[in-house]
């Protein structure tokens, strides 16, 4: 079980990760099946 730091996530990093989606969905889109730069390795 995670401890209370490991835990914390800040409030800044879900909102990124919410205003990238139309971009990472876009990328995803142009690149059809190759793959995107947001890709995990």
């Amino acid at each position: 079980m995670p401890t209370a730091s490991q835990a914390y996530v800040p409030a800044a990093m879900f909102q990124n990760l919410v205003e990238s989606l139309p971009r990472r969905v876009e990328a995803v889109i142009a690149a059809k099946e190759r793959p995107t730069a947001h890709e995990c390795p």
